[in-house]
């Protein structure tokens, strides 16, 4: 899968565009969760369809999210496992891209 991050600039953000750029392609075990595990971050709940574990990498962060294709796992929260930093737990939630609008002809 590819790891990407979103880049805002000013203008951009006056138009409601958000671009993602690909930081790197990575392995991942991707386990899906019987059932979705709500979470406090913050003032904010957040659910969990998905647990990813990968290698260590320093990179990542919450708002970042895996893609695979149209598959699409927005990262919410990051635990790290041991004391040696090799390996590391995403919590994603799934989502689908949107559609592109159909022009639909008015006669």
């Amino acid at each position: 899968m590819r790891l990407q991050s979103y880049k805002l600039e000013t203008a951009e953000i006056k138009a409601g565009r958000q671009y993602w750029r690909m930081l790197a392609t990575v392995w991942l075990r991707i386990t899906l969760l019987r059932s979705q595990l709500v979470f406090q971050r913050g003032a904010q709940e957040v659910a969990a369809t998905h647990r990813v574990r990968m290698r260590f990498d320093g990179q990542v962060e919450v708002g970042m999210r895996f893609r695979k294709g149209a598959q699409l796992l927005h990262i919410q929260m990051i635990e790290e496992i041991g004391l040696r930093q090799k390996w590391q737990i995403c919590l994603c939630s799934q989502s689908r891209p949107a559609e592109p609008a159909i022009a639909q002809d008015t006669q």
